[in-house]
């Protein structure tokens, strides 16, 4: 069977969403511990009392790859958030070998034979897209949004 370009996408998003990696809220959660508790004795009081009152800084450290702001004071942020950075950077690394093993095959028989440990999050001759995401009531979805446009929306 070939495979199409939306088929090897799907596999490769199963792979990933299938590796643990933390939430953005609990890696947020974790730098923002980190910063805090690299912060001299008196900056942490101000930040214990005022935490607005201090200077911040951004960070892409989460899978949103959005940059996200922290409470810094007087921190390094780039040198604390190093071992976040590190781990996001490894998993683009995994994901994007990945990719360049998927995108080298143009048939299923030969990703099977490439990956065979990865066959469970293959599409199958008898079901080729199992791996879409569910696109159900689309309509209703964006008419609630106002589609089209001018549109009453849906309370």
């Amino acid at each position: 069977m070939k495979l199409n370009q939306y088929q090897k996408q799907a596999f490769v998003r199963a792979v990933m969403d299938d590796t643990p990696f933390p939430s953005d809220e609990q890696i947020k959660d974790e730098v923002q511990a980190a910063v805090v508790e690299a912060m001299s004795s008196a900056v942490r009081e101000v930040y214990r009392i005022a935490p607005n009152a201090l200077a911040t800084n951004t960070a892409c450290v989460c899978l949103s790859y959005y940059s996200t702001r922290f409470v810094v004071g007087d921190v390094d942020l780039h040198r604390v958030t190093q071992p976040w950075t590190e781990r996001l950077r490894k998993r683009a690394e995994a994901k994007n070998q990945l990719e360049g093993v998927v995108n080298g095959c143009s048939t299923l028989a030969q990703l099977k034979k490439m990956l065979p440990e990865f066959e469970k999050y293959m599409p199958s001759e008898t079901m080729p897209t199992k791996n879409l995401p569910v696109i159900a009531n689309i309509v209703t979805s964006l008419t609630e949004l106002g589609w089209p446009k001018g549109a009453e929306v849906a309370a």
